[in-house]
């Protein structure tokens, strides 16, 4: 099979800018939105709202054949015929109808349930379950793009569809407001969420059909499909145990201490989520690109690009978190008003677990690459046990400071397992405890410290000065950890590697 020879880096830029404007879209489009939620909905059925969108992606737990085709297209693109990569298509497409139905009976178990789990009134109950069965239905409108865009990222072409997910995002947040505005509530809600399903996926089946020459189906075979089941199998295990401990925190919440505190949680962690995304879509867009590496086996390229990923990670979480916690309370009384802000230390808390994601998401993501999983699988159902075991003991007391104390404890388990789990895969032979790693952790810990101290201190009244002060202080944040946070070896990687990117070359 001809291959043109891939600018990696250039792909991995293009990549994860589609994904940061994605992001930035959903931020700001939920920025603009979510106050006319609140407001229209008030703070009990406001937290229902988000229990059920995390309770509803649960009945898609058993559909992991995106993953598996995402990951055996990055392997094999530089290195399978056509036909087999069509093949590999129609294999994804048949594991996705044998697992619908199983996906329609979880769906139909977890809105009859969704009442109970949300601690909503009785007399609020069928309200609440056709709501929940909307949303399964939204949920399963998203299933063909899964296909389409699994094929984009295998490929390494994610920014082939640059903006079109974000213009669909937008629209349906323009549909939420009107929604709101006009009266209506959770079931009108739930609709949106159909409409933008299907939507998308017409719109990434046209950029796949545009961008993937070969795309189309070929034959597939009952052993393959069984080779697949296999394969989703561990993904189906490994999305069960990530369920539990990285999606569950609206319905744990909710469920030991009510909607109103899953309020005050989502509305308080919506810069440190802000955050996350654009450093997971930075990493997302990179990893890609990685799958060709693993699959000829050149395992020193993946160990370098390892290493600046976590370099770009550290910069970019001192730089915005630093500012989350100097701005976020001040944030957080402009947006939706002091009523809804969680506190000062939970606002510390929830940044210490986006940060802690971060790091060990990275080394989860390569690991998925290489298509062999049992170790993480049971190393993450190891720490998903711990963590909601220590929720039941300390949420009912502690609220959201003993929720991520909990879920703090237990992913410390994944901090350490995952990067083990990766340098055997890489051959890698360094220490797994690295100096330069334990100081600028600490420098990140330090520095986050001092900014909960002084939080209270700081009271803006105004948006423009906030947003001036706000973007001040993360270029401020940035230039200081430039220069004292990174080794000068550091520097010259990160700054030899944007130097190289051609920022405006979109089509390769």
């Amino acid at each position: 099979m001809n291959v043109k020879k891939e600018n990696h880096k250039q792909r991995a830029y293009l990549n994860s800018v589609t994904s940061i404007l994605d992001h930035g879209a959903r931020q700001l489009t939920g920025f603009f939105v979510s106050p006319f939620i609140v407001k229209g909905l008030g703070s009990t059925f406001y937290g229902v709202y988000q229990i059920l969108l995390e309770l509803t992606g649960y009945a898609n737990i058993a559909d992991t054949r995106s993953q598996v085709l995402k990951w055996t297209i990055a392997r094999k693109r530089n290195i399978a015929s056509e036909e087999e990569l069509r093949s590999e298509v129609t294999t994804g497409l048949a594991i996705m109808l044998l697992v619908l139905p199983i996906v329609l009976v979880a769906g139909g178990a977890l809105a009859w349930y969704a009442p109970s789990i949300a601690k909503i009134d009785e007399q609020y109950h069928q309200l609440v379950r056709i709501t929940a069965s909307i949303m399964i239905l939204g949920m399963i409108s998203y299933k063909a793009n899964d296909l389409f865009e699994s094929i984009l990222r295998g490929m390494n072409l994610g920014f082939k569809g640059i903006g079109v997910r974000s213009f669909i995002i937008v629209f349906s947040g323009g549909l939420k407001v009107s929604i709101i505005l006009l009266g209506y509530g959770l079931i009108e809600l739930a609709i949106v969420q159909v409409i933008s399903g299907i939507f998308t996926s017409l719109a990434f089946y046209w950029i796949v059909k545009k961008n993937v020459p070969w795309f189309g189906f070929g034959e597939t075979s009952f052993l393959k499909i069984r080779s697949y089941g296999k394969l989703s199998g561990w993904f189906f295990l490994s999305k069960i145990a990530n369920m539990a401990l990285l999606h569950s925190e609206k319905v744990i919440l909710g469920f030991l201490a009510g909607p109103e505190i899953v309020t005050f949680y989502v509305l308080t962690m919506f810069t440190s989520s802000a955050m996350k995304g654009i450093v997971d879509n930075v990493i997302s867009g990179v990893i890609p690109g990685l799958g060709s590496f693993y699959g000829k086996e050149e395992y020193q390229k993946i160990i370098d690009s390892t290493k600046l990923i976590n370099s770009i990670i550290y910069l970019f979480t001192f730089a915005i978190g630093g500012s989350i916690i100097l701005f976020n309370r001040s944030f957080l009384f402009l947006w939706v008003g002091s009523e809804n802000y969680a506190g000062n230390l939970e606002n510390l808390l929830i940044l210490f677990l986006t940060v802690q994601y971060i790091f060990f998401y990275t080394s989860s993501v390569i690991i998925n690459v290489t298509l062999d999983l049992k170790r993480k699988v049971f190393i993450t159902l190891f720490a998903s046990g711990i963590s909601i075991l220590l929720a039941f003991v300390l949420v009912r007391d502690y609220g959201i400071v003993g929720f991520c104390i909990s879920f703090l404890i237990g992913r410390m388990v994944l901090s350490i397992g995952y990067p083990i789990i990766l340098k055997r895969k890489i051959n890698d032979n360094s220490p797994l405890i690295k100096l330069d790693n334990v100081r600028q952790s600490l420098f990140i810990v330090i520095a986050f410290g001092v900014g909960a101290y002084i939080q209270d201190y700081i009271e803006i009244n105004s948006w423009i000065y906030l947003v001036l002060f706000g973007g001040l202080s993360c270029v401020i944040l940035f230039l200081v950890y430039w220069i004292f946070g990174l080794r000068k070896y550091q520097r010259v990687i990160l700054w030899d590697s944007v130097s190289k990117l051609k920022f405006f070359k979109i089509k390769e």
